[in-house]
């Protein structure tokens, strides 16, 4: 099986295999923060994920 993460290290990842049950689960979590012309915009999103 390969499965692809983007923008995700391992360590964000968890795997586990119970009872012949495979679940990968993690969290991504992403902070942009720009600025420009005396502006700051700053962004947050996240979300936790299981298969």
């Amino acid at each position: 099986m390969e499965v692809d993460f983007p923008g995700l290290s391992k360590k964000d990842i968890r795997i586990n295999v119970q009872d012949n049950v495979l679940t990968i689960e993690g969290e991504r979590e992403k902070k942009v923060k720009k600025e420009s012309n005396g502006y700051l915009r700053s962004e947050r999103s996240f979300g936790k994920f299981q298969s």
